[in-house]
């Protein structure tokens, strides 16, 4: 039978995605992250995303413009061709090419006044946090402006509901960020995360969440990002003398109360309910699934941030006349 390799340095990586994953169910982690199993095919959200995050970089580095949308819009319109033909845009209401044109123009518009230097774009982090452990990331953005240093972070969503803003307050992902400015900039220049929120209905909206955070908050989280690399630790080990003669597996317990979240089903729910021991299935691939390994240090440019400089030339983006002709 084929073996886990747990000495293997790729399990031992972890980032705001891997851990986040692990917080809603450590069965879901051991399956996508240790068995490596992902959905064949691609995801329309991730594919989507990608091309709008291609797009909005040019927005802050060209300045807004009538001609910067209309050359966000071409490369947003690349990427996402490499995957979705003309044929299908039908079939993904909003987040599709028509939608994406006129989300860029109501963006330049809606914030016409932002003036902000962009530090750097798609940035690979890698940020200690004690105990000899580093989380990796990848972080959109860090500007510089009137309230100091601050990461703006692209999302989009295919609707707006109640707590569309106050989920990102809590999120594990956004502390990470956090604390990376926190680690390479002086405290009293750090502003924090603002996630920049594109709704992409019949009419495209856009939110920006400012999640600023005490001091206090990051202790906290520093405590809690610590607490579950043990619960991972503890678990690997736990694992490592396991057998695939075990009637089910003991580490990686299943969140049942996680199965179903949103209106939506886990990916892995038939897996999980037809595996009592997945050791036993190591090197199967159930249909609709492949097995595909994701490193998260394999992100963005790799920098070390002590000083600003070196990835972009800093441009600032003072918007207040380019875009009086989108009115």
């Amino acid at each position: 039978m084929q073996q886990l390799n747990l000495s293997e340095e790729l399990y031992k990586i972890q980032d705001a995605t891997k851990i986040q994953k692990y917080m809603t169910c450590e069965r879901l982690y051991f399956l996508e992250f240790i068995m490596n199993l992902r959905r064949e095919g691609e995801n329309h959200n991730l594919v989507y995303g990608r091309a709008f995050h291609k797009g909005k970089d040019v927005l802050f580095t060209k300045g807004y413009s009538l001609e910067s949308c209309q050359l966000a819009y071409q490369t947003f319109l690349e990427e996402y061709r490499k995957t979705y033909s003309p044929d299908t845009d039908a079939d993904f209401r909003g987040k599709n090419p028509i939608g994406t044109e006129a989300a860029f123009l109501t963006y330049v518009n809606q914030y016409k006044d932002d003036n902000f230097i962009v530090l750097y774009t798609e940035i690979g982090i890698a940020v200690p946090i004690g105990n000899g452990r580093t989380l990796h990331g990848n972080m959109d953005s860090i500007m510089r402006g009137d309230r100091g240093v601050f990461s703006l972070e692209t999302k989009t969503a295919g609707a707006t509901w109640s707590y569309l803003q106050d989920q990102y307050m809590m999120k594990f992902q956004i502390d990470v960020y956090t604390h990376f400015l926190y680690s390479f900039y002086d405290l009293k220049e750090v502003y924090g995360v603002i996630v920049d929120v594109t709704v992409l209905k019949k009419e495209p909206g856009h939110i920006r969440v400012h999640c600023v955070k005490s001091l206090e908050h990051l202790e906290e989280w520093l405590y809690d990002a610590n607490y579950w690399f043990d619960c991972i630790e503890k678990d690997l080990d736990r694992l490592s003398h396991e057998s695939e003669n075990d009637k089910f597996m003991h580490s990686f317990i299943r969140r049942t109360e996680s199965c179903i979240q949103y209106n939506r089903m886990c990916p892995y729910f038939d897996i999980c309910h037809a595996w009592h021991n997945p050791l036993q299935k190591v090197g199967t691939v159930p249909m609709g699934f492949k097995i595909e390994k994701w490193d998260p240090r394999n992100t963005g440019n790799k920098v070390e941030l002590k000083t600003e400089g070196g990835i972009n030339s800093e441009v600032r983006v003072d918007n207040s006349e380019k875009s009086k002709g989108l009115l």
